[in-house]
């Protein structure tokens, strides 16, 4: 009996119908080439079991046409069409599932953080074997449902962890479904490719210490007394008694004290706790210590706003000079720890800049808190603003005791 097969013509329909098969069912080039991903566009790709499978079909088909095996060549013919069948059966539902990617709470480096990947299937039948895939550069989530039956919201909870701040590109959310063999799948990319923000690290602030360390480096008496007057986030806190001088108001004097000792007493604000700042940041050039000085900042800043009272002023020096100033509260603080995320080592750090920013704003009346590499800013800051200007060296926040720096190494 003649060979299935046996002929060159045989094994050149073969291949062709091979070929046809693979160019008919849109055969995925992105396994040799970068394709860039077109929300909505349902599109077909065999997976490495696919190939696989494919070898084999292959390696038993040839073998069964060169030595005669009539056996061996239908069984190679039952594979190819397996492969059919699974390209033929698993879109069905594909393109009209919901997913929706919510990430909770705003995201800090080296800060475990909740990823919920939703799926909704509006349909009525259940689907088989659907798996939703969520990747980026330093990110990786994979959840493969069995069932997802009709009309049915499966939400998946994922913790994961970015370990660098600054802009983070989140890939395209993608949906397959390779059912019923898993050789070949369908696949559509549900949500395009997004970018968010990544916060810097925070460490642990003392604000008590913070406060005395204002007062120490800055005293309380040439700091405040230009105003006239307290902040009026200060009025509720009142640091004691004194004296009256030139330019008190009459409506501080407390007639009960000034009665008893015969002279007129007023009431000494507490100004350092009226939760009024402005900080100071010339970012160091070094990348190392400009880590510390953006975790530094961004803590401060984040503290201070939790309170929600006082106003807080945080300026950037640099050729472009930035300045976030407002009331204290989440927001507040959202918009400068951003604007730190995204700060690159700079090449230069110029001061007139920054200087004539703080002079034209109306900057919070409160301590002027400094932050870079080293003191030699200090004193051009203090002139320029004609406020005394407290310091905090980066490279020495080992003799810091209202700080602790983030846990672990930077990143």
């Amino acid at each position: 009996m003649a060979p299935i097969g046996g002929s060159w013509s045989n094994l050149t329909l073969a291949l062709l119908a091979l070929l046809f098969l693979v160019l008919t069912l849109g055969f995925d080039v992105s396994m040799f080439k970068t394709v860039s991903p077109q929300p909505g566009r349902l599109r077909f790709r065999v997976r490495r079991e696919g190939w696989l499978w494919l070898l084999l079909a292959g390696n038993l088909f040839l073998i069964g046409w060169g030595r005669g095996i009539n056996l061996v060549v239908p069984l190679a013919y039952l594979m190819l069409l397996a492969v059919v069948l699974n390209a033929l059966l698993a879109p069905w539902g594909l393109r009209r599932l919901a997913v929706r990617r919510r990430i909770e709470g705003p995201v800090f480096a080296a800060v475990p953080f909740t990823l919920d990947l939703e799926v909704h299937n509006p349909r009525r039948r259940a689907l088989l074997g659907v798996r939703v895939d969520d990747r980026g550069p330093d990110h990786e989530v994979s959840d493969f449902l069995v069932r997802l039956a009709g009309g049915a919201t499966v939400c998946r909870r994922h913790t994961r962890t970015l370990h660098r701040r600054g802009r983070y590109r989140w890939g395209p959310l993608t949906v397959a479904n390779g059912s019923p063999f898993g050789l070949a799948e369908w696949y559509v990319h549900c949500l395009p490719p997004e970018e968010i923000i990544v916060l810097p690290r925070l460490g642990r602030l003392h604000r008590g210490r913070l406060h005395r360390f204002l007062t120490q480096d800055t005293p309380l008496e040439e700091q405040f007394r230009p105003s006239g007057r307290p902040s009026p986030t200060a009025r509720s806190e009142v640091h004691g008694l004194r004296p009256l001088r030139s330019g008190d108001s009459p409506r501080w004097i407390h007639w009960r004290t000034s009665a008893r000792r015969g002279e007129l007493m007023v009431r000494e604000f507490e100004s350092i706790r009226g939760n009024d700042l402005l900080l100071v940041l010339v970012p160091p050039t070094h990348p190392g210590l400009l880590e510390e000085a953006v975790s530094l900042t961004a803590t401060l800043c984040w503290e201070w706003c939790r309170q929600r009272s006082g106003r807080l002023g945080l300026a950037v020096a640099g050729a472009a000079p930035v300045l976030w100033k407002g009331g204290a509260g989440p927001d507040l603080a959202r918009q400068m720890l951003e604007g730190l995320a995204v700060l690159e080592p700079p090449a230069a750090v110029p001061l007139p800049p920054l200087l004539a920013v703080l002079r034209s704003a109306e900057v919070p009346a409160g301590p002027v808190l400094g932050i870079g590499a080293e003191s030699t800013p200090r004193a051009a800051l203090a002139a320029g603003l004609r406020r005394p200007v407290a310091w905090l060296d980066v490279s020495r926040l080992d003799r810091c005791d209202f700080y602790e720096g983030p846990a672990g190494d930077a990143p």
